[in-house]
């Protein structure tokens, strides 16, 4: 298993990033299973928002969980977590 921090998903999302071929090419032959920590998953967004925009945003967050690039925790989860634990606080 491989920690994949922000850096690789601000590269793979801006094709003008100097690492953006590099990392592309690193992931399209990656065969080990890789984690995206809560936190990384969450700076990834919040830079690749600001630096490129929400549509970009989207798209990556759209290719969590596909191919190669799955999270530790995907946004489905995470959202069914904090469903969760409101509920419970409110019981």
């Amino acid at each position: 298993m491989i920690v994949v921090d922000t850096n690789v998903f601000v590269a793979l999302a801006d094709r003008r990033d100097a690492h953006h071929a590099e990392c592309r090419d690193w992931l399209a032959g990656c065969d080990e299973p890789l984690i995206v920590p809560p936190t990384v998953l969450a700076e990834a967004c919040y830079m690749i928002d600001r630096y490129l925009g929400a549509e970009s945003e989207a798209k990556f967050l759209d290719s969590v969980g596909i191919g190669p690039l799955c999270a530790e925790l995907t946004v489905q989860r995470a959202a069914w977590r904090f469903r969760l634990g409101r509920a419970a606080r409110q019981n």
